[in-house]
């Protein structure tokens, strides 16, 4: 009973090594073609000298030919690397804009609302707690008009940063709009949630912003609410933002629960 072949060998083409097939075939057939060519130079000097010449001047120009084709078939392979390399970082960039809000690298609004459909509906199958928070940077129009749009766009970064750190691996944020961020807490209830919420409202509190401009602080108002089991996330952040408005209204630099 014969045992079956191994593809692995049976289809490996002769004389290619993996990525480098090309040029290590090249070099090798220049090689044997060389091996042959140099007996045949020397029989034939045996007959007639200028034979021998002639054909010295064949050889040296066969070789010259053979290893400039080498060299330009390594340089080809380089490039087509290098190539195959700026493809796949473009087709990252790509990706990465499809999700990512560009500004602050936090989730743009599609793959958060995404992202939380997922995790409503995670919730409604297991009767699991989910809260939503809408939060708003305090006096963001202010920070744009006073200090221009290149500070403001530095708060931005700055803030979504710091509410990343304030959130745990099981949270997530994005960017829904101007200052606007939506946190998402899986698995919470609104006790836990609100405790994140103000561990980031202390990080801003102490977050150095004289880089920027001196005197520059930082707060921010925010609207906390659990999603029942029979509201669509449309109500649901609507009753967040009833609450960030309420927040604003009592003086700002504080969370309402809706």
């Amino acid at each position: 009973m014969t045992s079956p072949a191994n593809p692995a060998v049976s289809n490996t083409p002769l004389l290619t090594s993996g990525a480098d097939a090309r040029p290590v075939a090249w070099r090798t057939w220049s090689l044997a073609w060389l091996g042959l060519a140099i007996p045949t130079a020397i029989i034939a000097s045996l007959a007639n000298p200028w034979l021998w010449m002639l054909v010295m001047v064949w050889l040296a120009l066969s070789v010259a030919l053979a290893l400039g084709l080498v060299r330009h078939i390594d340089l080809l392979h380089g490039q087509v690397a290098d190539y195959a390399a700026r493809l796949e970082s473009a087709r990252e960039r790509i990706d990465s804009l499809a999700t990512r809000d560009e500004l602050t690298d936090v989730w743009n609004k599609r793959q958060l609302m995404e992202l939380l459909e997922q995790h409503a509906a995670q919730t409604r199958r297991s009767g699991s707690p989910l809260c939503l928070a809408l939060l708003d940077i305090d006096h963001m129009r202010n920070i744009n008009a006073q200090h221009g749009e290149r500070v403001g766009d530095e708060v931005l970064k700055r803030f979504a940063k710091a509410a990343q750190a304030a959130l745990r691996n099981s949270d997530f944020l994005g960017r829904i709009g101007g200052d606007e961020f939506l946190l998402v807490f899986p698995a919470s209830l609104p006790a836990e949630a609100e405790v994140a919420l103000n561990r980031l409202r202390g990080a801003l509190a102490t977050l150095p912003l004289a880089d920027l401009a001196p005197g520059l602080t930082l707060t921010c108002s925010g609207g906390l609410v659990r999603l029942t089991p029979t509201e669509t996330l449309d109500a649901a952040i609507g009753r967040a933002d009833e609450a960030l408005g309420k927040a604003a209204t009592a003086g700002r630099n504080q969370i309402h629960q809706g």
